[in-house]
């Protein structure tokens, strides 16, 4: 059987004492003026645990207050980095520029200042099928290649060399994504890749019965 623990208050306990106290005065009462019972309490320090739940109880009544625990101060949290070129490019984009464009329109097709891009029937299906990344990158080497006059058969430029950085500073896609799409639509046959030099990569529009460099 279980002993029952009933907490106490601090009034509690005094009227425990004082009703203890008027039970010794009695029993000094009856026993004559020669025969006295005292009635203490005995403090014994140390870290013995109190054997009942009263001493118990008392035991934690007397404790002094804790102190509340200070939680340590967090460090504020340093950015890793600073605004990267593609960032800050995309953000000086979408101020003026687009605003400009929404406001005015595309440059025409005609003009004094005509300058237009013819691309392949089937970039419909990169669009459709393929992420926006994917077709932003296509876009790109078609935009830098044919888009402007060359030495090729056709008066086009037919291979351009483009850095990974080249995407960033354009505010097309940070430096990582541009060399993992890259890859991508090389391996995929969208676009030929070359080298040029020992650092530089050059790309082409991958198109049927043109003689480009082998893939």
């Amino acid at each position: 059987m279980s002993d029952a623990r009933i907490p106490f208050t601090v009034g509690d306990l005094k009227r425990v004492g004082d009703r203890v106290q008027e039970h010794v005065d009695l029993v000094n009462a009856a026993l004559g003026p020669h025969a006295t019972v005292n009635f203490s309490v005995e403090v014994i320090p140390g870290p013995a645990t109190p054997a009942t739940p009263t001493a118990r109880t008392i035991a934690h009544l007397l404790r002094p207050p804790s102190q509340p625990r200070r939680r340590p101060r967090r460090r504020p949290r340093t950015r890793s980095g600073q605004t990267t070129t593609y960032q800050a490019k995309r953000m000086a984009m979408e101020d003026l520029p687009l605003k400009r464009l929404r406001r005015d329109g595309f440059t025409p097709y005609f003009g004094d200042e005509k300058r237009f891009l013819m691309t392949p029937p089937e970039f419909t299906l990169v669009l459709a099928c393929e992420s926006r990344q994917v077709s932003q990158v296509i876009h790109e080497v078609l935009l830098q290649s044919v888009g402007y006059p060359g030495d090729s058969a056709d008066g086009r430029r037919e291979w351009v060399a483009l850095s990974f950085r080249h995407f960033e500073r354009r505010g097309i896609m940070g430096h990582s994504d541009a060399k993992r799409t890259l890859d991508y639509a090389v391996e995929q046959g969208y676009l030929l890749r070359r080298r040029r030099g020992r650092q530089q990569w050059e790309y082409a529009v991958h198109y049927r019965q043109v003689d480009n460099v082998p893939r």
